[in-house]
């Protein structure tokens, strides 16, 4: 009679963003096979193997509070299942966009716009760690705008038709050091540039 295996081992409890897929990873003994389960169902297996990724899909939080989602793995040594080992996911809540009434605005060259947003449950302005971000591309990078009053946001001035794509952001603190800051969907707004001088190629 050969005795049960110990429980595997896995990689640390997750924190990751709302819709944002993630994978689990259990160590155990050599040529082991691994057995994933959801806790609320540990008869039926979701997936066999050592990394078990979890889709963006099953990630999805809508509440104004994190949620955890617990799993179940095993290993099976010759035929012999260890006790399960639990492994947590922290979902962190969904980042709310903004929204732009007026999303679209012509200026001359040489002139500016000025957007103004709606922020309602955005959290912009009451939540501690959410800031907006407004960049040339659908996400962040190192080059935006970052208004102190998030309501309005007022444009460099334009020589060329421009896009520009509002982020809500959030910036949790873990714990330990440990950050992780989260993107709502962006919401674009374009200014369109009239009377540009043409460019005549001799």
């Amino acid at each position: 009679v050969s005795a049960a295996p110990a429980a595997p081992t896995t990689n640390a409890t997750r924190f990751i963003c709302s819709g944002e897929a993630t994978f689990l990873q259990a160590i155990g003994a050599p040529n082991a096979t691994f057995t994933w389960y959801n806790v609320t169902n540990p008869t039926r297996a979701l997936q066999v193997g050592a990394v078990f990724t979890v889709s963006a899909n099953f990630l999805i939080n809508t509440t104004n509070t994190f949620r955890i989602d617990s799993f179940l793995v095993t290993q099976t040594v010759n035929g012999c299942s260890s006790a399960p080992r639990l492994v947590r996911v922290f979902v962190l809540p969904q980042v709310n966009p903004v929204r732009i009434p007026e999303n679209i605005i012509s200026v001359c060259v040489g002139g500016f716009a000025t957007f103004d947003v709606d922020t309602l449950g955005t959290g912009l302005g009451s939540s501690p760690g959410v800031f907006i971000g407004w960049y040339p591309s659908p996400v962040p990078g190192n080059i935006g705008f970052y208004p102190s009053e998030p309501t309005i946001f007022e444009t460099p001035n334009l020589y060329h038709t421009e896009i520009y794509y509002a982020i809500v952001q959030q910036r949790w603190n873990l714990g330990g050091g440990q950050f992780k800051t989260c993107a709502s969907t962006p919401a674009e707004a374009a200014v369109n540039v009239q009377g540009v001088p043409s460019v005549t190629v001799p």
